[in-house]
């Protein structure tokens, strides 16, 4: 379990107030198959349209399409992030829809790279290898597939990551959902930006980050997230926060990473993409509890260090990220 939980009436409020449409609800947090459907409950009665999670497998994999101004958008969406028992949806259960992943540690036979000691030495660390599971990923293939013909942009949403740096089978999901027919592919799960790849002229954001990070003015936390701290039942929201933070010193609150994110603008012509642009945002590291986690655009020395951070990580693909005053750009 994870140890937040947020209200369907009040988070649904915030969305429809928002002016979001659609939304994906495949993701790490699971308390059940009662909340996933009263979720799903309080969307369908707000008229959001959604796609992720449902009652069983097909549902959970039906694609979302919104028509605005005479175009249709698709997408559909994965986690490769989620729990082993009662979370991933099938034929006959509730859950999301996921992308099951696959983790090796491979004893290299020789030195790996420049800098890292030769494998003769005692304790040379084993290297990593993941990649994503062949049924999965061919599902999920063919989900784009059979909504590319029916919308004119098709975004593939994909909940996954560990760390700072792109795993190979998120890249290898990616990849395979271009492939298949999606025009833009938009990760999430690290609580940070990470680089932006272009793959066949279509861009992959391995991790856009937070738009809204407001989970330390939740009105009440599960019992058992107090209970991982050794505290009673008169503790308060504070002071389950104060704990797993050792009062702001570690974790999210002591990060400048975490509040300090993007969202991305990508303009099409005649569904084409032709420019990316980034807008850094400034979500308030260092501020007090209530007035940190909300979005505003960025200025400054904030921006520079967003549109830096994504620049640099960008670069390994190749993909130039170019400072416009204070928005980042990707011409293609």
């Amino acid at each position: 379990m994870e140890g937040f939980f947020a209200d369907p009436k009040v988070g649904g409020e915030a969305l429809r107030l928002s002016g979001i449409h659609a939304v994906g609800i495949a993701n790490n947090v699971n308390y059940g198959a009662e909340n996933i459907a009263a979720s799903i409950a309080r969307l369908d009665q707000l008229g959001i349209a959604h796609t992720g999670a449902g009652p069983n497998l097909a549902a959970a994999r039906a694609p979302v399409i919104v028509a605005r101004n005479g175009l249709r958008v698709g997408a559909v969406q994965r986690s490769s992030v989620y729990w082993p028992t009662d979370h991933e949806a099938h034929a006959d259960s509730p859950g999301i829809a996921v992308i099951l992943g696959h983790t090796a540690y491979h004893v290299p036979s020789s030195r790996v790279a420049p800098g890292v000691p030769p494998p003769n030495r005692p304790g040379v660390p084993p290297v990593i290898v993941t990649w994503a599971d062949q049924r999965y990923l061919d599902e999920f293939r063919a989900d784009i597939a059979a909504l590319r013909p029916q919308v004119e942009i098709v975004v593939a949403s994909c909940h996954w990551g560990l760390g700072r740096e792109p795993l190979q089978y998120m890249t290898d999901i990616a990849h395979a959902a271009i492939d298949a027919g999606a025009d833009i592919v938009v990760g999430h799960g690290p609580h940070f930006p990470l680089g932006i790849e272009i793959y066949k002229e279509r861009p992959i954001f391995y991790s856009v980050g937070n738009l809204i990070f407001q989970n330390e003015t939740v009105g009440f936390f599960p019992a058992d997230a107090y209970e991982r701290f050794d505290l009673d039942l008169k503790a308060t929201p504070s002071d389950f926060l104060d704990a797993r933070t050792n009062g702001g010193k570690k974790g999210h609150p002591s990060e400048p990473a975490y509040w300090e994110n993007m969202f991305a603008l990508c303009e099409f012509s005649r569904s084409k993409l032709t420019t990316i642009k980034i807008h850094p945002i400034d979500q308030g590291f260092g501020r007090a509890r209530p007035q940190r986690g909300r979005p505003l655009l960025a200025e400054g020395e904030v921006a520079n260090r967003v549109l830096g951070r994504v620049a640099r990580l960008s670069k390994r693909y190749g993909s130039k990220v170019m400072n416009r005053d204070g928005v980042g750009t990707i011409e293609l």
